[in-house]
């Protein structure tokens, strides 16, 4: 079920394997397995188990994920990160 979050703050969400949201400022604890795209994280953020697509910008801590975007800049990541289809311009920075 998509989630267009038009740049509003969702806090403490569990996403479930046909969850899908994007555009949205995230914070507290997100567990999603299903998808977040084009979306920013907080400073209080943690993001666990899921996968991630378009530009994410992160400013908490990202763990245990799969990755099929442009770009994560910033935050902290930790665990296991896979990369699925990375685009030509596909970064992460810190």
């Amino acid at each position: 079920m998509p989630c267009q979050g038009e740049g509003e703050r969702l806090s403490d969400l569990s996403i479930g394997e046909q969850g899908h949201i994007s555009d949205a400022i995230l914070e507290g604890t997100i567990i999603n397995q299903g998808w977040v795209s084009n979306a920013t994280m907080t400073s209080q953020a943690i993001l666990s188990a899921c996968q991630v697509s378009g530009l994410i910008t992160n400013e908490g801590r990202m763990e245990n994920f799969e990755f099929s975007g442009t770009m994560v800049t910033g935050g902290t990541l930790i665990g296991m990160i896979t990369n699925r289809r990375c685009s030509k311009r596909c970064a992460f920075r810190g």
